[in-house]
């Protein structure tokens, strides 16, 4: 029987491993259970699906449905993109496995695009709208109703949001980021404010390589204003949560975002 047939026997007994594998996924399991291809996508699907084996108190410690995502994205499972929205639609935003599927997801390119389109234009939650806008930025794919959903989540979220419209590449963003940036004044400035501003400066340099001279005098003259010293401008704002989000800085101390660390 060809072992790649379906999971049984031994290759049962791989994914009994998985099903008790904590945070670590050892390179010899992931190997092997790759090695099934397309036979591995079922059981990987049922895996993601399984709220027990995402809880904190089961064997693998809620691990075995995040290693599952990164299995199927291996895989270049196309079937696992729902599941992977319908995860990301049950999850918490700051959840690692939702971390995991942001990340992941957009690896699927352009056979991703009408799901998370159709999934984007039914959510009235703003912080599922603005992960979902994330992930359409990060899919490298052109079409005009991503520029349009990640439009609407700018006017939602501008802060959050601005680094979605620079990933996309559009320069049609940068009269909307100019036009934030502008609503800030000096009655504004508080710590808060100081660090939106940033956020928002740095999505326009990005895009169009540098502030205007009349857009950069302004930014110049508020960050003038503040009355904190200028290194606590660079802090990161501190923790409200013990969890850490896809966008903090990442525990292992690098210095990069936790998304772009060692949640990848």
């Amino acid at each position: 029987m060809d072992p790649q047939a379906s999971p049984t026997g031994s290759n049962e007994d791989a994914f009994d491993e998985l099903r008790q594998t904590g945070e670590t996924l050892a390179d010899k399991l992931r190997a092997r259970i790759l090695s099934l291809g397309a036979a591995a996508v079922p059981p990987l699907l049922t895996l993601l699906e399984d709220d027990d084996a995402a809880a904190e108190d089961s064997p693998g410690q809620g691990w075995p449905p995040i290693h599952a995502v990164d299995l199927l994205t291996a895989l270049s499972a196309e079937e696992a993109i729902a599941p992977m929205l319908a995860a990301l639609r049950r999850g918490e935003l700051e959840d690692i496995l939702s971390n995991r599927i942001a990340v992941r997801l957009p690896r699927f390119g352009h056979v991703a695009l009408e799901p998370v389109l159709t999934e984007v234009a039914d959510v009235r939650d703003a912080g599922h709208a603005s992960t979902l806008c994330e992930i359409l930025a990060s899919l490298g794919v052109r079409d005009e109703r991503v520029w349009q959903a990640l439009s609407r989540c700018f006017d939602e979220e501008p802060t959050l949001s601005a680094g979605f419209l620079a990933r996309y590449g559009d320069k049609r963003a940068l009269p909307l980021l100019e036009r934030e940036i502008l609503a800030f004044d000096e009655e504004s400035m508080s710590s808060l404010a100081r660090f939106d501003l940033r956020h928002l400066v740095d999505a326009y340099e990005e895009l169009a390589g540098g502030l205007p001279e009349e857009l950069a005098d302004h930014v110049d003259h508020l960050l003038e204003q503040r009355s904190v010293p200028d290194v606590l401008m660079d802090l990161p704002l501190p923790a409200v949560s013990t969890k850490v989000g896809r966008n903090d800085p990442c525990p292992c101390g690098s210095g990069k975002k936790y998304k772009r660390c060692c949640l990848v």
